[in-house]
């Protein structure tokens, strides 16, 4: 935990060093009667910590993400990245008498390792906290191959059916709905104006997570576009989904992963 409370202190030494000397920098400036260039984007010491409490999630040293998690509350408590952080920490503490919600108490938690959540609906293995950021549609195939998590090394990038299966709240996309593009309906036409609209998804940030994610809310990451490793049969793209509003559709070229295992029954 000591590791933890120097790295906080740390990063706001660095914080500090950085306006510090930015406030130098632009008085020199003015005194030589030139203006000085933009300043850099400020590091958000908020942020950096709650990734590195997600990437000690993936590791598998929980104990060590919660006081990270637990940091990022008690330091930056105005922060965005503290609701983040707290909603986090409730998953990974599930089952406990300190779980907010009855849906983290009623994960499988014997069939779900810490890092993991197994969809009751599908039987199906998903990462609870969405690893890497926007990459090409290769570099998540490999991403979700390599990945080593809750014991297991099986991981893959799930198929369009499969993705489909975690939206909740938008009846159009979710498995099931009117939307036609599944793993057996790969083809443009399966997504022809007639099935487009139903294709089309709902309205932004409104879907059931805690960010207004369309996925279950025992998932956490970023609203944005995910790939299939489902590629659109008669032309180049990929099936992916927008879950931050439930479109299916292709996949921008830079898209995110969260990775999959297990086969349904």
């Amino acid at each position: 935990m000591n590791k933890y409370r120097t790295l906080l202190v740390a990063l706001l030494v660095v914080s500090a060093m950085t306006l510090v000397l930015g406030a130098r920098f632009r008085a020199r400036a003015a005194d030589e009667g030139s203006s000085p260039p933009p300043p850099a984007a400020p590091t958000d010491p908020a942020k950096m910590l709650y990734e590195r409490g997600a990437a000690l999630v993936v590791e598998g040293d929980v104990p060590a993400a919660i006081d990270v998690l637990k940091g990022v509350i008690a330091a930056y408590p105005n922060s965005p990245y503290a609701k983040k952080a707290a909603d986090l920490l409730a998953r990974l503490q599930c089952g406990g008498a300190s779980a907010p919600t009855t849906k983290a108490k009623s994960l499988p938690r014997a069939r779900s390792p810490h890092g993991t959540w197994t969809d009751p609906q599908s039987d199906l293995m998903w990462q609870v906290v969405q690893t890497g950021g926007a990459m090409s549609w290769s570099a998540a195939k490999s991403h979700c191959v390599g990945l080593r998590l809750g014991g297991y090394n099986d991981w893959r990038l799930p198929t369009i059916s499969e993705l489909r299966s975690l939206i909740r709240g938008c009846p159009a996309t979710k498995e099931g709905g009117s939307c036609g593009v599944t793993d057996s309906c790969l083809n443009n036409d399966c997504m022809s104006f007639a099935k487009k609209i139903g294709c089309g998804g709902c309205s932004a940030d409104g879907g059931p997570a805690v960010g207004g994610e369309y996925w279950p809310s025992e998932l956490t990451g970023e609203g944005a576009w995910y790939y299939s490793s489902s590629s659109v049969s008669d032309r180049a793209g990929v099936w992916g989904v927008d879950f931050d509003s439930g479109f299916v559709g292709y996949s921008p070229v830079d898209s995110h992963a969260r990775c999959v295992r297990g086969s349904r029954p």
